[in-house]
């Protein structure tokens, strides 16, 4: 069989074709992580493997069967580049499936180039980091919530915790120049479905509780996804009034069309995970039975990787956690 280089990627990587275009003859496989390689499938949709159109490679789902790359799926591969646009939020899955990888390779000794994007949340930290009981697929390290790290950094935080198993890991990090700040860029393309925009992209770790209360809709499948909230039940008036105190996060609303936009106001003290909290504990506190029928606690304990936010939610302690998190 012959060995050669396999490339963890997806279609938001504006420098997989390049790649793709040097070292055609090498490559033997593409592996996709969730949302498949295409950037289409829905969140937690399963994958399959297939074989992509136009290069005719073969493209091996970490996000279907298996999650962890097999022994048969590295059997052929000699040389591992990874080149996934992640976001710097914990709960994101690209950092679950990036860390599978470093593990496998380094138990396999097989090097690693991993070209590291440039993230509009880059250096940010906000949040709860994860507690153990809490370890998952959306919470595979210890670190806040909103961690802030491209995935270089992610992947050199990763290997450093391997111990043993990375003793002589080649894992090399390239870094992608970025010609224009990202937050003006024209060249954002989605890493996922649901993050349309950098603004999607940035305003994500403040409403990803979202997908813990069904009650509450955040614009998923529209333009705005991500960057607003609407309810039957919600007194749109109310709530942008109320949301005033959110500007010492960094965070404005304003009424949008049935819902209400959320506006990052100052980026030097933006914090998303904090105004995120907040405001999901002004929604509990006023509308407590609309909010929290259907509400699913064990989700929100693996999102944010402890029970305290949710209890803090729902006892109104919110500024009490936001504090001990800020001080852990």
């Amino acid at each position: 069989m012959r060995k050669g280089l396999g490339i963890l990627s997806m279609q938001a990587s504006l420098t997989l074709p390049k790649i793709i275009e040097e070292r055609r003859s090498e490559i033997v496989a593409l592996f996709s992580a969730e949302h498949g390689f295409f950037g289409s499938a829905a969140a937690g949709e399963k994958t399959g493997d297939t074989i992509h159109p136009y290069y005719d490679i073969p493209i091996r789902s970490l996000y279907g069967e298996h999650r962890r790359p097999t022994d048969s799926m590295m059997a052929d591969i000699s040389e591992m580049i990874i080149d996934l646009c992640d976001i710097g939020v914990r709960c994101y899955t690209y950092l679950a499936t990036i860390k599978l990888m470093l593990e496998v390779c380094a138990e396999k000794g097989i090097p690693v180039t991993l070209i590291d994007h440039p993230i509009p949340l880059h250096g940010k930290v906000d949040g709860p980091c994860r507690e153990e009981k809490w370890s998952s697929f959306v919470a595979p390290i210890d670190v806040p919530l909103l961690h802030g790290m491209t995935p270089g950094e992610e992947a050199k935080f990763i290997v450093q915790g391997l111990r043993s198993k990375a003793e002589g890991f080649d894992l090399k990090v390239k870094a992608v120049p970025h010609p224009v700040p990202l937050a003006k860029s024209l060249n954002f393309v989605p890493p996922s479905p649901a993050l349309k925009s950098v603004d999607s992209v940035m305003l994500y770790p403040m409403l990803v509780w979202s997908e813990a209360y069904p009650a509450v809709d955040i614009d998923r499948f529209g333009a705005m996804a991500f960057r607003m909230i609407s309810a039957p039940f919600i007194d749109v008036k109310w709530l942008v009034k109320d949301c005033e105190d959110l500007s010492k996060y960094g965070v404005g609303a304003m009424p949008y069309g049935s819902g209400v936009l959320f506006l990052i106001c100052d980026f030097e003290v933006f914090k998303p995970v904090a105004a995120g909290v907040k405001l999901l504990e002004k929604l509990v506190k006023r509308y407590p039975k609309e909010m929290l029928e259907g509400v699913r606690r064990e989700w929100m304990a693996k999102l944010y990787g402890t029970e305290k936010v949710q209890a803090a939610v729902e006892e109104g302690s919110v500024d009490r956690e936001i504090e001990r998190w800020r001080n852990s």
